[in-house]
């Protein structure tokens, strides 16, 4: 089976949405498992009982959003966002163990602690998820629609080998910017030091996207198995997740360097705006690797 890994610092993602330190973390998690039994009176004895199956599982995720010091404000919006779409959505425990589909049932905010204009500075949350039926039939029919169309383990196996080509591009030109930075960081100065790391973490998960896109190619040339395709592609989305916000981030870094830098060596300038530009390449191709997977997982989850 493919592993999964979300990153030491994720809890649980549902849908696109990862619950972690760095965003909404909750503090209490409720499971409640329910088992049909089913009453059956009896002359003058007590009534017999006959198990009829499972009943519906449930979730409930309790935490506290700090919005001045991680992850924003607007964090409970895109849960609502998620809910309003109407549609189950994927959950994958911290430790990436597939756990079906769930919908939102519910989620109630209470706000605290406000500052200027009303913003909270502190939102208490109760998320209520309940797990959608996942039968055999549902995976099989899953599968089939995915067999059925252009989107087949073909379909999978030419956007693995195009995202392959194009992250790779992206971090070969990184790469290359790189090297001329560092070769003229002497000239630009000491502050070109954080966008030397900043790219470099950059190249990091853009390769680690690399490999789980060659993850979810090898899952595809064999479509029995449901449950790897989808992990496969969990893997590809959160960390497409991870490389677009690290190319953003080291996009930032060196524009805001190349705006400052007093170098007026003509090598050294082309160096960090080559820097800039193989940056925002890397962050809009992970971000559309993030959203043409998110499109395979949408049929699958169907």
């Amino acid at each position: 089976m493919i592993g999964l890994s979300l990153g030491p610092s994720v809890m649980m993602q549902l849908g696109a949405f990862q619950f972690s330190i760095s965003t909404a973390a909750y503090q209490e998690l409720t499971r409640r498992s329910e088992y049909r039994w089913a009453s059956q009176d009896r002359f003058g004895k007590q009534p017999n009982l006959q198990y009829t199956g499972p009943a519906s599982e449930a979730i409930s995720l309790v935490g506290v959003i700090y919005p001045d010091y991680k992850g924003g404000g607007g964090q409970l919006d895109k849960m609502r966002q998620l809910a309003g779409g109407g549609q189950p959505l994927n959950l994958v425990g911290g430790a990436g163990q597939m756990m079906g589909r769930w919908v939102i049932e519910s989620l109630e905010e209470k706000q605290g602690t406000f500052a200027a204009a009303g913003a909270p500075r502190k939102q208490e949350f109760t998320i209520a998820l309940k797990r959608f039926p996942d039968s055999a039939t549902n995976q099989i029919d899953a599968l089939g629609k995915l067999a059925s169309g252009a989107t087949v383990s073909s379909g999978l196996g030419s956007f693995a080998d195009g995202a392959i080509a194009t992250v790779g591009s992206a971090i070969s030109s990184m790469t290359t910017a790189l090297d001329a930075v560092q070769a003229k960081a002497a000239e630009i100065g000491n502050a070109v030091g954080p966008v030397i790391a900043t790219v470099q973490n950059s190249i990091r998960t853009a390769r680690d996207l690399q490999s789980q896109v060659s993850n979810l190619k090898e899952a595809s040339k064999n479509l029995n198995s449901l449950e790897n395709v989808q992990s496969a592609i969990y893997g590809v989305m959160s960390a497409a997740s991870a490389a677009s916000n690290a190319g953003a981030v080291a996009y930032g870094a060196a524009t805001l360097l190349s705006s400052t830098m007093t170098t007026t060596d003509p090598e050294a300038i082309t160096a960090v705006r080559s820097c800039t530009s193989s940056c925002s390449r890397s962050a809009v191709e992970s971000t559309r690797v993030h959203a043409e997977t998110s499109n395979f997982n949408q049929t699958l989850g169907a």
